[in-house]
């Protein structure tokens, strides 16, 4: 009995390092699958983390494109009540219309706030035309009798190119609010049966606009300072030569000074 003790303890004596080494063994091939493990499960949050800012990011860019790149250009078409103010008379229009064609160019890249954005427009094309009812002329600029002209009453014409600056405010979606002063210069004509008038005019513009995606609407008060215009009148025409057979111009040249103001209601597509 004693011999198979000692028999027994010497080969647990042997056994028990390699024992020893193979529990050390398992225990780090179990650490290193953990570890293994522990990496893995943190690079594919990482991957989800990265995917998900690249698709915000997308989807910023996507929004700013929409808001701010691909509706800077625009038309708009109104209604106006306007009002002329001359030497001679105050008139009221009948009617009145405008046409605006531009573009407006952002000062900076970034939105201010992620919401406003400061800018320049130009309106490269700016029409309006409005009609009043007609009103006696003097004297001196009366036709003859004689000629036989259509009351078509008063019609007022300005075209001019526009530019200002302009503040536009993105408080959701695609949503815009935007305010805008510009100056105009201006051709002006007017014609009343027999009579014309013409000059430069600098018209001044400012308004405010809500616009959602391509749809706009606006309200803008369009002024003038008094303009000097050149007026023109046709005189009798059956006294042009005189009977000496001296030519008389048959028209007659005067003065007159008006200020012009419209308040405009318009609809608008940006695109």
């Amino acid at each position: 009995m004693e011999i198979n003790r000692i028999i027994i303890g010497v080969l647990l004596m042997f056994l028990l390092p390699y024992v020893a080494q193979a529990q050390e063994i398992k225990t780090d091939s179990i650490c290193g699958d953990i570890e293994i493990a522990t990496r893995q499960a943190d690079s594919l949050r990482d991957t989800v983390s990265d995917t998900e800012v690249s698709n915000e990011c997308a989807m910023h860019e996507k929004r700013m494109s929409e808001v701010w790149k691909r509706r800077a250009k625009y038309r708009n078409i109104s209604y106006g009540v306007q009002t002329l103010k001359s030497d001679r008379a105050d008139m009221k229009s009948d009617m009145a219309f405008g046409l605006s064609i531009g573009r407006t160019y952002y000062l900076h890249k970034k939105p201010i706030a992620g919401i406003m954005k400061f800018g320049v427009d130009w309106s490269h094309f700016d029409v309006n035309f409005a009609k009043y009812p007609d009103f006696p002329t003097s004297e001196s600029a009366s036709a003859s009798p004689d000629i036989e002209l259509a009351n078509l009453g008063i019609m007022q014409i300005e075209a001019g190119m526009g530019v200002g600056p302009s503040l536009t405010v993105n408080p959701v979606g695609q949503l815009k609010l935007c305010l805008y002063f510009h100056v105009t210069p201006s051709y002006s004509l007017m014609m009343q049966n027999h009579e014309l008038y013409h000059h430069y005019a600098t018209f001044f513009n400012a308004g405010f606009s809500v616009s959602y995606k391509i749809i706009s609407i606006g309200i803008e008060n369009r002024w003038c300072g008094a303009t000097s215009y050149d007026g023109v009148a046709m005189r009798r025409l059956d006294d042009i030569y005189d009977e000496n057979g001296n030519f008389h111009d048959p028209f007659e040249n005067f003065g007159v000074k008006m200020k012009t103001n419209t308040l405009r209601f318009y609809i608008g597509f940006r695109f």
